[in-house]
């Protein structure tokens, strides 16, 4: 009967043991490892693209070609986007909208030679196609004009900047020394509106953007954010929300919608 009973005791201490080896061995496969964040693709929509009116247009230059581009929103503030080289106007897209959504008329435009715009892609005559989108919404009653450009659409924001009546101006992953269009001390100086200035640390152009910035008179901000994405593509990172937030504040402060 002893016997009997150690064996019983013996049994119910093994089925204890399983059980708490069961539950230990559930424990360890529900953890689960959270996956790394990834970079949205480039030039994705930093945020919600918003619903805002919009249609192509022609915008011409001095030298009478016709550049194509697309008009968003209404407003006598106006935005004018200049792409860099790799992408289109349409690239600014979500950009354009967020900015028509708040009250802004904004304007994307291709440089000739590029997207359906008339004539011979040439780098050294983008301020003329700088200037051109300029005209063209003044002529739309815009009575304060903002530029935004990218790589060597910001050098020709820049240089465009220099030489005209701008509210402010924003200048992203810009090189300063490119050939046949560089961005000189005397024009840094000239441009005496606002400057905001911005790049990811690793980009090919941080060290010309911080020259800009250093050669550039106050009021001016710099601000660099990690990695090495290049223009248009800082608002395919996981950082783009901010971005967008950091320009759009900006433009707010020097020239409000209202």
């Amino acid at each position: 009967m002893d016997q009997i009973r150690a064996r019983a005791r013996l049994s119910i201490l093994l089925l204890l043991v399983m059980a708490l080896s069961a539950c230990g061995s559930g424990v360890s496969s529900a953890r689960t490892v959270s996956p790394s964040p990834t970079p949205r693709p480039p030039t994705a929509s930093p945020t919600a693209t918003p619903a805002v009116e919009s249609h192509s247009v022609s915008v011409v230059t001095s030298d009478h070609l016709k550049l194509t581009g697309t008009l968003y929103g209404s407003g006598h503030a106006a935005i004018v986007f200049s792409n860099q080289t790799d992408t289109s106007a349409a690239n600014w897209a979500p950009v354009a909208r967020a900015f028509a959504a708040r009250g802004y008329l904004a304007l994307a435009y291709n440089y000739r030679g590029t997207h359906g715009s008339q004539g011979t892609f040439d780098t050294s005559m983008l301020d003329k196609d700088v200037s051109a989108a300029i005209a063209f919404v003044r002529a739309r009653e815009a009575s304060h004009v903002v530029l935004i450009g990218a790589s060597i659409g910001g050098a020709a924001t820049a240089r465009a900047a220099s030489g005209t009546s701008v509210v402010c101006t924003v200048i992203l992953s810009a090189p300063r020394d490119w050939p046949v269009l560089p961005v000189t001390d005397d024009m840094l100086r000239a441009i005496t509106a606002p400057k905001l200035f911005l790049d990811s640390e690793g980009d090919e152009f941080a060290d010309d953007v911080q020259a800009m910035y250093d050669g550039s008179p106050f009021p001016k901000e710099i601000h660099f954010y990690p990695g090495v994405a290049h223009g248009l593509d800082m608002f395919g990172m996981r950082y783009g929300d901010d971005l967008l937030r950091r320009i759009i504040t900006f433009v707010q402060t020097s020239a409000p919608a209202s």
